[in-house]
């Protein structure tokens, strides 16, 4: 993520990669190596579909972006 860079507001609860990407200012690949590396939020899935929730991307930015294990391990604690 680029520090510094402002952030465009999604309109949509949902966020294919390409809106993630932009909301984070990275590129498109930047986000499937995260997630397959597990930096951030595991995203939801609808038949073939790949989503990430844009409230839990705001709070995981919120908290300051942990790993995917430890964001987990924080929202079960909650």
């Amino acid at each position: 993520m680029q520090h510094g860079t402002p952030r465009k507001e999604p309109t949509r609860m949902t966020l294919r990669a390409e809106e993630l990407a932009e909301f984070l200012g990275v590129s498109r690949a930047t986000v499937w190596r995260m997630n397959a590396t597990g930096r951030i939020p595991r995203p939801l899935r609808f038949n073939r579909a790949v989503r990430w929730d844009r409230w839990t991307i705001e709070e995981w930015l919120g908290e300051g972006a942990p790993s995917r294990d430890e964001w987990e391990r924080k929202r079960q604690r909650t």
